[in-house]
């Protein structure tokens, strides 16, 4: 532990970054330039200390409270994975995970490609892509583990995974997933008095603390933590790579979790529906209820006499057919037994009347709306969780609804959330490979496009349409064209066809016209017979008498 401290310490004091230690190369232009003023942007939820703040912060042991996050914020984490662990929550959570990832064995999830008009080499390309197999694969080992990653993300509302590089520095050797407990993002803006800020002066630490608080019940000291670290353990900025939901408290600022939306609806789900479970179980059966006469007799009297005839009615003498023996068997009163009331004579005597049970027993309107607004605050569907599941037909894929709509917009948004740290380990693998340098990654990443796998028989449906949509149309306009429309402008707005798929599409129209001249001939020869069509033609007796004709064959 005091090897890492000193390390960054030592990469603190002579004011070099983490690329330029890890690679031995001068320190990098700087993405602004000095004196880049700007105003303090929103509150990201990465929380800003001072300069002088920070320094002290790393190496001074009462700077540890900087790198502990609050307490209102370690209780946000542990509700929301709280949360996720209920039968409900993780339901949802479930359909989120799958909806954003096809994870299969047979095909890569994520896939990587390029902008068709992308200026980068073959060669770079083949490189990249060789590079992002082995990310995928060995070092997320993404068809395992990355539903599991997804969620985290997506349960915390952050994610933090340490970069771990290899002892000769030229490549990633593990991916080690931080607790999100135990790390605290941290940055300097250097504002000055007037809100003021120089971006080149902006700098960004993460804060490690092993021991994010002890509880009452000492469960951290039983896994293992016995005292607090004597000094801060910090990682510079690329040593992380870093992702959040992009919300944040609308009152102390710090990041929140998609599910914090749903932390209100579910108690009040869950609420509505232990309401109805204890109405039903008391008020469900009918009881009778005893008024038994007791006179003139006092009040304790009258109490007394009434417990004697409970108690009379109350014991039975049951015959136990396996022993053979008359047993007493106590029934004990419970709420859901008879109910005895005593009462005065007043000309009215004993008494046995029935109570009827519980009216509207089988509604459910009041635990319904609850649901809903529960399924709302996620952003998923009702109709996903119906109990009564429509099978997967072969419907017009146009005739969506609104809602799968929107979910289908929500997923997308925690794609683009959660492919920032894929997008930051490939860019460290590449810088480490030397296959790009770090200041090339901003211009290359303009060239990269993400392609997330979907349900294969769902997408094959939805290409089939809008396929036939296209022909369709295509059809309805083909005497059209050349007239009112361009060929080009047809294949380019109708059919959606890029430059290259248009002239790949004319090169294979006239490589399909050269091969019809080389077909072969009806009479089954080809080129390679060197035969003579004149030597082909036959002599048929005419019809005229004794007069013959010469007739090509081929026309016979």
């Amino acid at each position: 532990m005091s090897n890492t401290v000193d390390t960054i310490y030592y990469l603190r004091v002579d004011s070099m970054n983490f690329f330029q230690k890890l690679f031995h190369t001068q320190p990098h232009e700087p993405e602004y330039k000095p004196d880049t003023i700007t105003v303090q942007g929103e509150n990201d939820g990465t929380f800003d200390v001072a300069k002088g703040d920070m320094a002290s912060a790393m190496f001074s042991s009462a700077g540890i409270g900087v790198a502990e996050l609050p307490q209102s914020e370690q209780e946000s984490i542990k509700e929301y994975r709280r949360l996720a662990m209920t039968a409900e929550v993780d339901e949802a959570i479930q359909e989120i995970v799958n909806e954003s990832f096809n994870i299969s064995q047979n095909e890569e999830s994520i896939k990587l490609s390029f902008n068709p008009e992308t200026e980068l080499s073959k060669s770079v390309q083949e490189s990249i892509g060789e590079v992002w197999y082995d990310v995928y694969h060995k070092l997320f080992d993404f068809d395992n583990r990355g539903a599991i990653i997804f969620r985290k993300f997506y349960v915390d509302g952050r994610l933090f995974i340490h970069k771990v590089v290899s002892k000769d520095k030229k490549r990633i050797a593990k991916l080690q997933i931080v607790d999100a407990l135990q790390m605290r993002r941290i940055k300097s803006t250097d504002a000055d008095d007037n809100g003021l800020i120089d971006l080149s002066r902006e700098e960004i630490v993460y804060f490690y603390n092993p021991v994010p608080s002890i509880d009452a019940n000492n469960a951290l000291w039983e896994a293992g933590y016995r005292t607090k670290p004597s000094q801060l353990i910090a990682f510079p900025e690329q040593a992380i790579a870093y992702t959040d939901s992009g919300l944040t408290h609308y009152q102390r600022g710090y990041i929140v979790s998609h599910l914090s939306k749903a932390i209100v609806p579910y108690n009040n789900m869950k609420m509505m529906e232990d309401a109805m479970v204890v109405y039903r179980v008391i008020r469900a059966p009918s009881r009778r209820v005893f008024y038994v006469d007791v006179g003139d007799m006092q009040k304790a009297k009258g109490e007394a006499y009434l417990k004697d005839v409970m108690t009379r009615f109350k014991n039975k003498m049951v015959y136990d057919s396996e022993t053979g023996l008359v047993a007493d068997r106590r029934n004990i009163m419970s709420m859901l037994d008879d109910i005895w009331l005593p009462r005065k004579s007043n000309g009215r005597s004993t008494e046995v009347t029935t109570l009827d049970e519980g009216s509207n027993l089988g509604v459910t309107e009041d635990v319904e709306y609850c649901r809903e607004r529960f399924y709302r605050s996620l952003n998923i569907p009702k109709s996903r969780f119906a109990q009564e599941q429509n099978p997967f037909g072969v419907g017009r894929v146009t005739e969506i609804t609104r809602d799968e709509y929107r979910f289908h917009k929500f997923i997308q948004s925690l794609r683009n959330r959660f492919i920032v740290v894929i997008e930051d380990v490939l860019r460290t693998e590449l810088v480490l490979r030397g296959i790009i340098k770090d200041k090339e990654w901003k211009a290359i990443r303009s060239e990269l496009t993400w392609v997330f796998a979907e349900d294969s028989q769902f997408v094959q449906l939805k290409q089939s349409e809008i396929l036939q949509n296209k022909l369709n149309t295509m059809q309805q306009i083909d005497g059209m064209v050349d007239r009112y429309f361009s060929r080009d402008w047809a294949l380019r707005n109708i059919m959606q066809f890029t430059d290259a798929e248009i002239e790949q599409l004319e090169l294979e129209r006239e490589n399909d016209g050269s091969n019809d001249n080389d077909e072969y001939s009806s009479n089954g020869t080809t080129d390679n017979q060197e035969t003579n069509y004149e030597e082909r033609k036959v002599h048929i007796p005419s019809m005229a008498a004794g007069s013959q004709t010469t007739q090509d064959f081929g026309d016979a």
